[in-house]
């Protein structure tokens, strides 16, 4: 369900599915088929033509998820709660020139040892309107990852772009490096990218 006005977009959604592996998982206690479900909300209010406050809200029931993207890249035995919520201010300096400032926190929990998790971010991006296609983007994020695994604090340094395809699909992507301090362990920094195709 979408409802748009003039200065406020608001999207409700849900989804409900199953899913089912033709081979046997290696892990005991996998099952063969499981279910899955996720409702989000999303809004967008636009305070003046210059500062709008975005909010992206969801909590899912579903395997492993993945931790940027909510999707299984491995078979687990146990679904898994999955909640999210990512909170911003976009402010337009110029023409060209723009940025966004947010909070986000995330979670999980499931049934097996070691796997309940949360985290929290705080994240500036700037942004320079290259084309009328095409942004290029800048950004500085602070994650701490915490919960029954092992805790870390993680800086992202990444620079990037936003490629309008067509009028439905966008393409973005931005690489840097990541410093990530784990407690009780070692410092290490790694190259970090990440990419995605988003269509409506």
């Amino acid at each position: 369900m979408t409802s748009i006005s003039p200065q406020t977009t608001i999207d409700l959604y849900a989804r409900a599915g199953v899913n089912y592996y033709l081979t046997e998982s290696d892990l005991e206690g996998a099952d063969d088929t499981t279910g899955n479900a996720r409702v989000g909300f999303d809004l967008t209010h636009r305070f003046s033509e210059r500062l709008r406050f975005s909010s992206r809200n969801f909590i899912a029931y579903e395997m492993e998820p993945e931790y940027s993207y909510g999707i299984s890249n491995q078979r687990g035995i146990d679904p898994y709660t999955y909640w999210s919520t990512d909170n911003s201010i976009g402010y337009r300096w110029t023409e060209r020139v723009a940025s966004y400032t947010g909070l986000a926190f995330t979670g999980y929990s499931g049934d097996s040892a070691g796997s309940d998790r949360d985290s929290w971010s705080a994240y500036h991006q700037m942004r320079y309107q290259l084309t009328p296609r095409t942004v290029l983007t800048g950004q500085y994020r602070y994650t701490v990852w915490g919960g029954d695994a092992s805790e870390s604090t993680n800086h992202y340094i990444t620079g990037g772009f936003e490629h309008r395809l067509s009028a439905t699909s966008i393409l973005v992507a931005s690489a840097g490096v990541q410093l990530r301090d784990v407690d009780g362990g070692e410092s290490s920094s790694s190259p970090y990218l990440e990419a995605a195709v988003s269509s409506q």
